[in-house]
């Protein structure tokens, strides 16, 4: 009976240890499961962050971040392709890198410079929405308004600018723009004239300093008169040659004169 109590004794912790293995066996087998679970889960949430990423600019968001933080995000003006002239408006939006001087762009959008309104932008969609921003009409506006003034300051006769207008492709070179406001009217170009001086006044001062410096430059009087106003006008034009050798002349200023002596001798003098 010792014997095969014994025996029987002997046989139960083995049973138990099956029973325990079993146990063990079948805890590693779902922790194992958990496990493959739950990286599949970190797995499909790193993929959702992925395309969160991807997805975390709009054209909107673009705007209200230049606007807001211009110390992180600013406009990079366009180095490859200037045919154009959105390009002169528009450039690629771009993000400072941490801890860096430089700025990395932001692929798939433009920004106008000014306004900072953004667009998508692809090879496909081309400068389409560009060319319609309101920045870039009246860029193209201002640049044939300065162009008519300009010729109209240099006493371009109008034969001569209808010439102009026939050698000149304005398409190309403004843009789009309306047929209607190609020719300015006389209010516009008068009041234009006097902002295209005062840029010009601010540029002569350099182009003059080098050649008054070296003793390079004669300036002399002009008298005229306009026989339809029966006005006299006197005018200061310089001649000078620049550094590279450069012929140069600018008129000065012409202003009407009311004085009775209109000898030559006088004046050069």
């Amino acid at each position: 009976m010792s014997s095969s109590s014994s025996s029987h004794l002997s046989t139960m912790p083995s049973s138990s240890r099956i029973t325990s293995s079993n146990c063990h066996s079948a805890s590693a087998s779902a922790n194992s499961s958990q496990s493959s679970i739950s990286i599949i889960t970190r797995d499909s949430s790193n993929a959702a962050n992925s395309s969160l990423c991807m997805q975390q600019y709009t054209t909107d968001r673009i705007k209200f971040l230049l606007k807001q933080q211009p110390s992180t995000y600013k406009v990079l003006e366009n180095e490859k392709n200037k045919s154009s002239i959105c390009w002169k408006v528009f450039g690629f939006p771009a993000k400072k890198i941490q801890n860096t001087n430089e700025y990395q762009k932001i692929d798939g959008f433009t920004s106008c410079q000014t306004c900072y309104q953004t667009f998508s932008y692809t090879l496909i969609t081309g400068t389409r929405n560009m060319l319609s921003h309101s920045c870039v009409k009246n860029l193209s506006n201002t640049n044939i308004t300065k162009f008519i003034s300009s010729s109209s300051s240099s006493q371009v006769k109008p034969n001569d600018m209808m010439k102009i207008y026939e050698k000149v492709k304005l398409r190309s070179k403004f843009g789009e723009f309306d047929v209607n406001c190609t020719l300015r009217g006389a209010d516009t170009i008068s009041n234009h004239i006097y902002d295209l001086a005062d840029d010009y006044r601010l540029k002569l001062k350099d182009i003059l300093r080098e050649p008054l410096e070296s003793g390079a430059i004669c300036v002399s009087p002009d008298l005229w008169s306009d026989d339809h106003k029966k006005i006299s006008y006197l005018g200061i034009t310089a001649m000078f040659t620049t550094s590279n050798y450069k012929y140069k002349t600018v008129d000065l200023c012409c202003k009407p004169f009311f004085g009775d002596d209109q000898t030559w001798g006088k004046y050069i003098n």
